[in-house]
């Protein structure tokens, strides 16, 4: 795992792409001797600020973004099927986390974006976490991961469909907004103030870091992150 740059994609792609290079200047060796080599451009740093992020399958992150649109509004937009967390974001206990979720585009595909919390070990083999989904056919999913394993958390085996999910609508958008509670003895989840699942703590992971995820091929809007309670 690498620490997350703040770079501006578009900047890094202007660099890179813009003018071509100066032909080269041969240097004597002497002075190549004294002088230390810049450091190349890092060309894959998907993400900004104090963000961390991984791939399913520990895939390649130079196909993925995470930038901030405007304050508190975080775009994802990738290949491979993402993680994402904060350093610091932890909540343990009892606790609320939430966010509004704003697919942009699905690329031609169908897949899913939500949250994950009682995260562990992250950017590790041994990488634990509990995540709650939607997608735009209006279905909802519930899973947990252990290492590169995952599990459908009883009684779902696959994408449950639920009338509270917003569809897809003709542009290829939709919005949802998610919470989690995690009580003393039973998580719910709800989507747009409508509980959908409920699962007993001891199905699922509920202490540690929580954040976002976004399956395959996706352009996908964050807002209102936050977590209430908890300690």
């Amino acid at each position: 795992m690498r620490r997350i740059s703040s770079t501006i994609l578009t900047v890094l792609l202007v660099t890179a792409c813009g003018g071509g290079e100066p032909d080269a200047v041969e240097a004597p060796e002497a002075e190549l001797a004294e002088t230390p080599a810049a450091a190349p451009a890092a060309m894959d740093e998907p993400v900004m600020g104090d963000w961390q992020m991984r791939g399913d399958g520990d895939a390649a992150l130079d196909e993925v973004t995470l930038s901030e649109r405007e304050p508190g509004m975080w775009e994802v937009d990738n290949g491979p099927a993402i993680v994402a967390w904060r350093d610091g974001q932890e909540a343990s206990g009892q606790y609320t986390i939430s966010a509004t979720v704003h697919q942009h585009s699905g690329k031609g595909m169908t897949h899913g974006a939500g949250l994950i919390f009682g995260g562990a070990n992250l950017d590790g083999p041994a990488q634990a976490y509990t995540y709650f989904m939607v997608r735009g056919t209006g279905d909802v999913l519930v899973k947990t991961r252990a290492g590169e394993e995952t599990f459908w958390v009883a009684p779902s085996d696959g994408w449950v469909p639920n009338d509270a999910v917003a569809h897809t609508d003709d542009t290829d958008m939709w919005t949802n907004e998610l919470s989690v509670t995690v009580g003393a003895e039973e998580t719910a989840f709800m989507v747009n103030g409508t509980e959908v699942f409920r699962a007993p703590n001891s199905e699922i992971n509920t202490d540690g870091h929580w954040g976002i995820r976004a399956n395959h091929n996706m352009t996908v809007w964050f807002s209102e992150l936050e977590m209430r309670g908890g300690m």
